[in-house]
């Protein structure tokens, strides 16, 4: 099974956030049983823009994914921030899996 993954995000910082302030995703597969941590992606907000509002998003795929005696497959998406925000708006996070 491969799975394709994506996310989007928009955060307000209350001022322009610090140059180095950095802004995290962390997909992770399975239940709270069995957690397997897939990605980890990182923005510098300096790289994306210096506003007080930043819109964050991130295309992952799994491939080799075993089949589950459940048939339940599970992703939870994660997202840090190291500077003050709030989620505000946009927030999606959508799995499609795949298999032959």
């Amino acid at each position: 099974m491969r799975v394709q993954l994506s996310g989007i995000a928009e955060l307000a910082f209350p001022t322009p956030p610090p140059f180095d302030s950095v802004i995290s995703f962390s997909i992770v597969r399975g239940n709270f049983d069995s957690l397997v941590a897939y990605a980890l992606y990182s923005v510098s907000v300096s790289e994306a823009n210096p506003n007080a509002v930043q819109v964050v998003t991130i295309n992952a795929s799994d491939y080799n994914i075993p089949l589950l005696p459940s048939n339940e497959l599970v992703y939870t998406l994660y997202l840090f921030c190291i500077a003050d925000a709030t989620r505000i708006g946009i927030e999606s996070f959508n799995a499609v899996a795949y298999s032959d």
